[in-house]
């Protein structure tokens, strides 16, 4: 299943938490960055606190990882600039891409 996560972002702001079906799965990353920087975040706590599922991405590139039940998912956007226009979209349970 395709989920889009952030689509065209192009503000500095993060994106309202999703919940992704448990189970490997991949993020794309990717669009026009213009200094722009992309971070696919993950919070155990209901959005109280919100950490990293991969280092920000400043460029297109995919992340496999795994999805777990009971998280909260969302995208933050930073360090927009005039053309930034950036996409994040997770294709569920797409294992194995690199196998």
């Amino acid at each position: 299943m395709l989920l889009p996560v952030l689509v065209a972002g192009d503000a500095n702001a993060s994106t309202t938490a999703i919940q992704i079906e448990p189970g490997k799965s991949t993020a794309f990353f990717y669009g026009t960055w213009d200094t722009s920087s992309l971070t696919f975040e993950f919070s155990p706590d209901n959005g109280t606190t919100w950490f990293p599922v991969v280092a920000a991405k400043t460029a297109n590139a995919t992340f496999d990882f795994t999805a777990y039940s009971d998280l909260d998912y969302r995208a933050t956007l930073a360090s927009v600039g005039a053309g930034t226009s950036v996409n994040l979209w997770v294709v569920q349970n797409a294992f194995p891409f690199n196998t």
